[in-house]
């Protein structure tokens, strides 16, 4: 039994998403909040960065977590 996708797609599939959050989180400072458009079904995808640690999340309403980092 294997994942659903084969590494490549995996790796391809992160490739669109962290080009889609990282200019977005570029512009954000520590605790600040914004949405984008997710690059995988295209809804709303909040992305965050922590006051705390600077970490950025990217969450979709449709996908789920998409990157946490």
């Amino acid at each position: 039994m294997g994942n659903m996708y084969n590494d490549n797609d995996q790796i391809d599939s992160l490739g669109i998403i962290l080009n889609a959050v990282v200019p977005i989180a570029a512009k954000l400072r520590k605790g600040e909040e914004t949405t984008g458009q997710c690059p995988r079904c295209g809804k709303t995808m909040r992305v965050s960065k922590s006051g705390y640690n600077g970490h950025v999340w990217a969450v979709c309403e449709k996908c789920g977590v998409l990157i946490c980092s």
